[in-house]
């Protein structure tokens, strides 16, 4: 679709420039050629996208919370911030992580489908490397260092996974935290008392600079 109102090289950059510099119209373009629909922006996604753009931007090194109920769209939001900060710079390192594989693989799976689409292909043309194409973790041809995406569950196994490239200066990617702990053992301590260890002993370690954010989704 977009291809039909972009047709010259000229256009096509003016659509690059002005996705890289703005979350929500990123958003906008990639939503509605990959499900030829429009995203419905409501009030609390322009604050969490506000949000996005700060850390993005390294105005910010800030932790974020972003705690929301069910069904409105924090995942995919995140998501999009991931696919986006990657069109922006291919040399930043995220590490995500859940309590569920299963959510692992799909939000991993899912990020890297975008990535894949004929729209982003044609405005960031990337290749990923061979010897890292897992659905899960993956890297970008000729990034700098450490950098792309790796993802293991609280209580997997984290040796090799990272969350922030060294090697560059400013953002460097962050460490992402969707849904720590399942909903319905939110009531027990003990469960309570083992997510906060996993995150102290293991999670907390692979942050590879002091200014790296932690992005928390949670209901």
């Amino acid at each position: 679709m977009f291809q039909e109102t972009f047709t010259t090289f000229e256009e096509l950059r003016a659509l690059k420039i002005i996705c890289e510099n703005s979350l929500k119209a990123y958003i906008k373009l990639i939503h509605k050629e990959l499900t030829q629909t429009d995203f419905t922006f409501k009030p609390f996604h322009e604050k969490i996208i506000n949000h996005l753009e700060n850390i993005a931007s390294y105005k910010t090194t800030k932790n974020l919370l972003i705690n929301i109920p069910v069904g409105f769209g924090k995942s995919k939001l995140v998501e999009y911030f991931i696919s986006w900060c990657f069109a922006r710079n291919k040399n930043l390192t995220f590490l995500y992580t859940s309590y569920s594989d299963s959510l692992i693989m799909k939000h991993s799976s899912e990020i890297k489908d975008i990535m894949l689409s004929g729209i982003y292909r044609t405005l960031w043309d990337y290749s990923f490397q061979k010897d890292k194409n897992s659905k899960a973790n993956w890297s970008i041809e000729g990034a700098i260092g450490r950098s792309g995406l790796t993802a293991a569950s609280m209580g997997g196994t984290i040796t090799g996974l990272d969350a922030g490239n060294p090697s560059i200066e400013g953002f460097g990617g962050a460490c992402i935290i969707d849904d720590p702990l399942k909903a319905t053992d939110a009531i027990y301590d003990v469960a309570k008392e083992d997510c906060i260890y996993k995150f102290e002993s293991g999670l907390k370690t692979r942050l590879r600079r002091s200014d790296v954010p932690i992005i928390c989704i949670m209901q």
